[in-house]
């Protein structure tokens, strides 16, 4: 469409053709920033300096959740209140060792607290690299079923050597919910 700019897309996979599109709904929300922080602190607090590998990872990082089949680790976000180090965290950041690089992701967790919230995670630099987020429903368990996770928001391909101070998350406050069914919104004839 000519003078639209597109920031995200969305995509629903593996629609059946015989699925009635006014079943289809489009969430909308006003957000309002709660804070941010950038994956240093999050990495800092869990022993993480220098560049590491997943083994080296494993035998330096503390207070960390491991999933060493899918060579995933798994750290703790708090937000900087007082009330939040009491309650059980709402998101995890994860590092995500492949072959010649790493995705940094941020998992969200099925919990009542999260329900009006949105997280989005970016990186501050002129590095190019693909972000993406998936939604499970039902939540997708986790580190051999001690998490539930609703959200997965990932960064690809993040380059070795990249600073985690580059990599920033946010928490939102969700209100104002509108929603669309998909055939009121596309033209279809």
């Amino acid at each position: 469409m000519p003078g639209l700019t597109a920031y995200e897309e969305i995509k629903l996979d593996d629609v059946p053709l015989s699925t009635d599109l006014r079943q289809l709904l489009v969430l909308c929300f006003d957000k309002h920033l709660l804070w941010s922080g950038d994956s240093d602190r999050v990495v800092s607090a869990h022993g993480w300096k220098g560049a590491l590998g997943f083994q080296q990872a494993c035998r330096t990082l503390h207070s960390v959740e491991i999933d060493q089949s899918e060579q995933e680790i798994y750290m703790k976000i708090f937000d900087n209140t007082p009330e939040a180090a009491m309650q059980p965290p709402e998101a995890l950041l994860l590092v995500d060792f492949d072959k010649d690089n790493v995705d940094i992701k941020l998992a969200v967790l099925d919990s009542p607290a999260s329900v009006d919230k949105a997280w989005d995670l970016t990186i501050n630099s002129r590095q190019t690299v693909k972000k993406t987020s998936e939604i499970f429903v039902p939540p997708k368990a986790k580190l051999g079923g001690k998490v539930q996770v609703s959200r997965i928001c990932e960064l690809d391909d993040v380059a070795y050597g990249t600073s985690f101070s580059n990599i920033v998350f946010h928490k939102f406050q969700l209100s104002n919910q509108r929603q669309w069914d998909v055939q009121s919104i596309l033209p279809l004839r």
